[in-house]
């Protein structure tokens, strides 16, 4: 099982040797940093109420996850310009959370909580196909 197999990366030249990044997680870093960068320049002392900063940063991951589901499923295809927008999507919602009133060990349980879920989900298809539920196209 590639559970966390990055089969799908961009490549960067540096010094004559090839860099493989994953596109998502590509996106995912810049996004947060580039949300945290606004927000250490333009509002420093920016921060959001619980409940809002969650129901923000659920939002800004719903098309990184849909994107990881649908393609996990075998639903649709995706490539990496998707992988890499809904990336930085994902990373500014995270960056908004980082933000968020709560306690440090709250938000990290919060990743934590929405990961383990999407990686079960995910991961069902391979349950499924050994279920007399599952019609394979074979």
């Amino acid at each position: 099982m590639k559970l966390f197999a990055h089969q799908h990366w961009i490549t960067l030249q540096v010094s004559n040797k090839k860099l493989r990044l994953c596109a998502r997680c590509t996106g995912i870093v810049l996004g947060f940093g580039l949300l945290r960068l606004v927000i250490v320049l333009f509002a420093s002392s920016f921060g959001l109420p619980a409940i809002t900063g969650v129901i923000l940063a659920f939002f800004f991951t719903l098309p990184s996850i849909i994107d990881w589901l649908t393609s996990k499923l075998q639903l649709r295809h995706t490539n990496n310009t998707v992988r890499m927008l809904t990336g930085l999507f994902e990373g500014g919602g995270i960056g908004l959370l980082s933000v968020t009133n709560l306690s440090t060990y709250l938000r990290i349980l919060i990743i934590a909580l929405i990961g383990i879920s999407i990686i079960a989900i995910g991961n069902s298809k391979n349950i499924f196909q050994k279920t007399h539920f599952y019609k394979s196209d074979e």
